[in-house]
């Protein structure tokens, strides 16, 4: 029953029409700066992406970006920083052939989908082929000095890839101390690679495409638009169908269907930003400079899986539930809910924003019946 209410309730918004109010209301910091090392560009041709990071996937939150190399293989890549590689992997799937690098202070960078290594490289990837008659190898603990810039292998389409790109993927280690300041064990973590300059032009502001209203205790209702009801599933509503303002009760959730483009570019992104908002108040922000690999596979705790099964699109939530093991949130109020009080009005608030500073945002007025 329910998901007969979520198709109808989202097949009927589609064919009706109302309104929205938006506004530049939410004001975010500055591009953040470029950290060091400054990074070169793995690949010599002009910078395009295909994924941005933390970007939402069908199982996880992007590792990195991936890189346009024209629709070919073949082309040059390059070290982003002095290091030492250490690290060469084959796998039928995953990342294909792969090449792990360490920089100065604990950053290392991943090298993914290449077709072929550096010549002593890629006879060193045969020879350990041929004696383990495998091959699926991986030659690690290496100590190979690469210096910025330098030709490390040629972009390819092997692995989990799609169409010829280059994944690159930035990530650091982090102690984990226990209670006599020792460390135990080390916590990993995916950068994002525009905080090392490794930025694309981007002109184009996301696009807000479904606002999600959601009730979460026996208490709530929501207005369905243009009926003179009141929902206790969730109601979902096109961005350009929105009405000025919105009745509701209980306990409420709200959720987000958003995609980010770059110009002549064919393809959608993942925000940087994201803040849901009520008068004044944060319910929930994120902005995405890391993540950690363990956490980055927990996307169906962010995400509306239901609504993801049924249309195959993704909703960002606000909230999140009470044992949740991950949120990409670093301000959450009230575990990104919101219960009204009778008779007062309130201004829904939410902006997204790309790494660029390209910004959306839409205001809704909230009300009780």
């Amino acid at each position: 029953m329910v998901l007969f209410h979520r198709i109808a309730n989202f097949l009927f918004w589609g064919m009706c029409m109302g309104g929205i109010l938006c506004s530049p209301f939410f004001s975010f910091a500055n591009t953040p700066p470029i950290l060091k090392p400054k990074l070169a560009y793995p690949l010599k041709i002009k910078p395009e992406i295909s994924g941005s990071f933390a970007e939402l996937r069908s199982t996880h939150f992007h590792g990195g970006m991936d890189f346009r190399t024209k629709q070919k293989e073949g082309l040059p890549v390059r070290s982003v920083a002095d290091g030492f590689l250490f690290k060469i992997s084959v796998r039928k799937n995953s990342y294909g052939k792969a090449i792990y690098i360490k920089h100065d202070n604990g950053l290392v960078s991943i090298y993914g989908h290449l077709s072929r290594f550096r010549p002593f490289l890629e006879r060193m990837v045969k020879k350990a082929q041929k004696q383990s008659g495998q091959y699926e190898v991986t030659l690690d603990n290496l100590s190979i000095p690469i210096e910025k810039k330098e030709r490390i292998a040629r972009s390819g389409n092997t692995g989990s890839s799609f169409g010829p790109h280059l994944h690159f993927e930035l990530r650091r280690s982090s102690p984990l101390v226990n209670s006599s300041n020792k460390t135990v064990s080390y916590k990993e973590y995916l950068l994002n690679p525009c905080l090392f300059g490794l930025r694309v032009e981007d002109r184009l502001p996301p696009l807000l495409l479904s606002l999600a209203i959601y009730p979460l205790d026996t208490l709530s209702k929501i207005q369905c638009p243009f009926f003179d009801t009141l929902s206790k599933v969730p109601v979902y509503i096109p961005i350009s169908l929105l009405p000025d303002t919105l009745r509701l009760s209980g306990r409420i959730g709200f959720g987000l269907e958003a995609l980010d483009t770059i110009e002549n570019l064919p393809f959608h992104y993942g925000l940087y930003e994201l803040a849901f908002m009520i008068d004044k108040d944060t319910l929930a922000y994120y902005r995405l400079d890391s993540i950690s690999v363990e956490n980055s596979s927990k996307i169906n705790e962010h995400i509306d899986l239901p609504y993801y099964k049924l249309t195959k699109k993704r909703i960002e939530k606000s909230y999140v539930n009470s044992n949740a093991l991950f949120s990409p949130y670093s301000t959450l109020k009230e575990e990104g809910s919101f219960t009204p009080i009778i008779d007062q009005k309130y201004l829904l608030r939410i902006v997204g924003r790309d790494f660029s500073g390209n910004t959306s945002s839409l205001s809704l007025i909230l009300s009780t019946p």
